[in-house]
């Protein structure tokens, strides 16, 4: 449908014929629905939520695990084994 027309037509439509009647009704109708719907979505979110975090975790706590394994003893200095230098120095 476009736009265009059915403002056209909105405009061009006579004040009287229009029924406004149920007007109220019907946007609190689609309110309550609308929350219905959201509600029951809650419990949905927070598990996917939980879920995400678990997954966050876990994986933060196993990269850093393998990080701390990789690191160089020599130098005492964090992430030393990502440096440029050491990077190009590797021949495999």
């Amino acid at each position: 449908m476009n736009i265009d027309n059915a403002l056209e037509r909105l405009a061009n439509a006579p004040l009287d014929h229009a029924d406004m009647s149920q007007l109220e009704a019907t946007v609190l109708r689609s309110f309550a629905q609308t929350t219905t719907v959201i509600k029951s979505q809650v419990p949905i979110r927070f598990g996917v939520i939980a879920a995400a975090l678990v997954v966050g975790v876990s994986l933060g706590g196993v990269a850093t695990v393998t990080a701390a394994q990789n690191q160089n003893n020599n130098t005492g200095i964090s992430g030393a084994h990502l440096a440029p230098s050491a990077l190009l120095a590797r021949t495999s």
